[in-house]
């Protein structure tokens, strides 16, 4: 998928973590707002972490929490663990895409109990979860159980990637679902983004433009989409042309007829190429030989035999500068 570089409204909320803010600022096409209390409104599709806050103020949709502080039906916040690391981390979920957490100390993490809808991504020694996401009936969780004042020169340095990553994962990217890779010729199940959901006023119809310009229409099933096979190589675009049904007529009588057609918008765009995760070899050819010039019927460069030349000349006119000769 090629996502647009669009800016990321980042709402931290915060009584105060320098460390934090200073590593949300310095992510790409971040616009960060701190504050100490969530606002009453958020700008549209902002992305909300909350450190040592209470999970009480929790808004609807996906959220983050660093360094929890209580507890609410979907996990148990116990006590501090004695000196924790951490031995087991999920390699196939992309939040941990180039990390590699294991035996790094995890300062301040408390023991956590948590629901059967919980997903632990990295767990410490004692059978604690350090990041684990949590699916509720208002949205999504993702839990850090680290403190960053404690924090090691180790995770000073993951912990930046593992944010970029968070703040992708809030706005809706960081799919799970979706392969790393596809082969030429596959094809995709890929569920609907926010806002594309069929509703019961709205006839929602899709349509997929391959790179020479051919459109097909997909089918949607349970708000997912069966996009491909891709057999061409290119950027492919998902287009969403809605239709509003005609509830009612202008006589006042139910209208079974057609529906008024609405501009086709890009949804989302898919790159395809020849090379995927299973096929390519990355690997070196190993040492390769360079072709032999020849000069004059050798194989040796002219500067050389100037060098050797000077070399000789040297000694020969040092020795009859000593001779002095007298005629």
């Amino acid at each position: 998928i090629v996502p647009p570089r669009d800016k990321r409204q980042v709402v931290l909320v915060t009584s105060g973590s320098y460390y934090l803010e200073r590593v949300l600022r310095s992510l790409p096409a971040v616009e960060l707002t701190v504050t100490d209390r969530l606002p009453d409104s958020l700008p549209q599709d902002a992305r909300v972490i909350f450190h040592r806050q209470s999970l009480a103020q929790k808004p609807p949709g996906r959220s983050m929490w660093i360094d929890l502080v209580d507890s609410n039906d979907a996990l148990q916040l116990g006590e501090l663990l004695p000196q924790p690391w951490i031995v087991q981390q999920a390699e196939s979920s992309r939040l941990l895409t180039h990390l590699d957490l294991r035996q790094l100390p995890v300062p301040g993490a408390r023991q956590l109990i948590l629901s059967e809808s919980a997903q632990v991504l990295a767990s410490a020694d004692e059978g604690s979860a350090v990041l684990a996401t949590i699916q509720q009936p208002d949205g999504e969780l993702l839990l850090v159980n680290l403190s960053l004042e404690q924090g090691e020169l180790a995770w000073r340095t993951a912990f930046p990637l593992l944010m970029t990553h968070a703040v992708d994962w809030l706005g809706g990217g960081v799919d799970d679902t979706l392969p790393a890779s596809l082969a030429a010729g596959d094809t995709l199940h890929w569920p609907l983004p926010r806002g594309s959901r069929a509703t019961d006023d709205d006839v929602r119809s899709f349509t997929l433009t391959a790179p020479n310009g051919e459109t097909q229409t997909l089918v949607a099933v349970n708000n997912e989409l069966v996009i491909g096979p891709f057999d061409q190589v290119g950027v492919w675009a998902v287009r969403e042309e809605m239709q509003l049904r005609d509830v009612v007529s202008s006589g006042g009588e139910a209208d079974d007829g057609g529906a008024t057609p609405q501009a086709a918008a890009v949804v989302a765009h898919f790159a395809c190429n020849l090379v995927n995760a299973t096929e390519s070899d990355l690997r070196s050819r190993g040492p390769t030989t360079s072709p032999q010039h020849e000069y004059f019927g050798h194989r040796r460069p002219l500067w050389f035999y100037g060098i050797l030349a000077g070399i000789v000349l040297l000694p020969v006119e040092w020795w009859l500068y000593q001779r002095r000769w007298v005629g």
